[in-house]
């Protein structure tokens, strides 16, 4: 599912609600207005929005459909509301909770993780490599990669074989490759996604592209792998969807009284 952030610093928001909307859909915008985590001009961290619905639940999509924009205070129509014909706060509604959240990095974590119970958020180098992407496996040589943007790795594969490969115009066959969906809309890369190589790619071929779409156009000797994936390895985190918790049990509602000051993630114990 592609939910675009239309212009709004929110892709934390996006790539922490995404994975967990790969198992339900959870509300988008609550998250900026309500953890704590970050604004449209400020940013945010998934990590902190994992916290978040740990310690505090998250409605559910239907709730508060997703806004480009900065809102007040986390009043009660951040939570759950409804239009007919005003606007009101809706106070009988489900919260959704995780279990358990972290961090991993690293090719085999990754995999590991994404494996056992589905996709992860990751911060990735946006580079200019990165917003010109139309198609293909990329591969784009950083030294030092700065994570400037959060997306979600859903998976990953391995082109064919390279006699298969010069039969789909494919520089090289048998590169491993991340499987990554992007929040930038279905109009950006391979219809919202993009594939990136792993860091297994120069330890396989010792080579790398330059900024090009396509691998294999020039050779960078033994450098690490994940100098050619934008950082996408370093720095990932994941949660694990728990169970649907009535409002008023986690505090909101008509018989806990509405909260109508932006909440800590730091949450209560």
């Amino acid at each position: 599912m592609h939910a675009p952030t239309g212009g709004c610093g929110s892709c934390w928001a996006h790539g922490a609600a995404s994975v967990l909307a790969d198992r339900v859909n959870i509300q988008r915008g609550h998250l900026i207005d309500c953890s704590g985590g970050g604004s449209c001009r400020e940013g945010g961290d998934e990590v902190a929005a994992y916290k978040y619905v740990a310690e505090q639940g998250v409605p559910p999509e239907t709730c508060s459909p997703y806004v480009a924009v900065d809102h007040p205070a986390c009043t009660p129509l951040q939570h759950c509301y409804a239009c007919w014909p005003h606007c009101r706060p809706v106070t009988a509604y489900p919260r959704l909770t995780v279990s358990e959240y972290g961090r991993v990095r690293g090719r085999l974590q990754m995999k590991a993780e994404i494996y056992a119970r589905g996709p992860i958020t990751c911060g990735i180098d946006s580079s200019k490599g990165v917003e010109a992407y139309t198609g293909g496996v990329y591969a784009e040589y950083k030294g030092r990669p700065e994570v400037s943007h959060t997306v979600t790795v859903v998976g990953w594969g391995v082109t064919p074989p390279a006699q298969e490969a010069q039969q789909h115009d494919d520089e090289e066959g048998g590169v491993e490759f991340w499987v990554v969906r992007n929040n930038w809309g279905e109009a950006w890369g391979e219809r919202g996604f993009m594939r990136l190589v792993t860091s297994a790619y120069v330890e396989a071929y010792r080579g790398s592209s330059t900024g090009d779409s396509r691998i294999g156009s020039s050779s960078r000797g033994t450098s690490s792998g994940e100098h050619f994936n934008l950082g996408l390895e370093t720095e990932c985190s994941f949660a694990v969807p728990d169970r649907w918790v009535p409002a008023s049990e986690m505090g909101f509602g008509p018989d806990a009284g509405a909260r109508t000051t932006r909440l800590s993630t730091t949450g209560t114990s």
